[in-house]
């Protein structure tokens, strides 16, 4: 289950996503979330832990998931979780209408969810 948060920006009507959440059916999952707070910081949460890279580490295991930095464009976040589901989520400077920072995110779901993966305006994959 995943939601993604999005605000309108003040100076147009354009609407842009600030945040990303998301927690699979296994047992020992707990959610994940990115946000970007209201400092225009990037956020990292996994249940109520505050996540932190180091600066020559890229990933972060943990039972259910796996979080990756890339080490070559640090503003791009790879979320694995083992169920078979990646989410790819980039932090994006954007310079107008208005200054702000952004998510772009996409999802990428093993065949065994086609035809099951819902969202507000039906199936995700047709």
């Amino acid at each position: 289950m995943s939601q993604i948060r999005t605000i309108p920006l003040e100076s147009n009507n354009v609407t842009v996503t600030k945040g990303f959440a998301a927690k699979s059916s296994d047992p020992e999952s707990q959610s994940v979330s990115i946000t970007v707070s209201r400092s225009e910081n990037l956020v990292m949460r996994r249940g109520n832990e505050l996540l932190e890279f180091e600066d020559n580490i890229h990933m972060l295991f943990f039972p259910e998931i796996t979080i990756e930095r890339n080490p070559i464009d640090s503003t791009i976040l790879i979320l694995s979780w083992t169920i078979g589901v990646t989410v790819q989520i980039k932090l994006v400077e954007m310079v107008s209408p208005s200054a702000a920072l952004v998510l772009n995110v996409a999802a990428s779901v093993t065949d065994a969810f086609r035809g099951r993966t819902y969202g507000l305006l039906g199936t995700y994959d047709g």
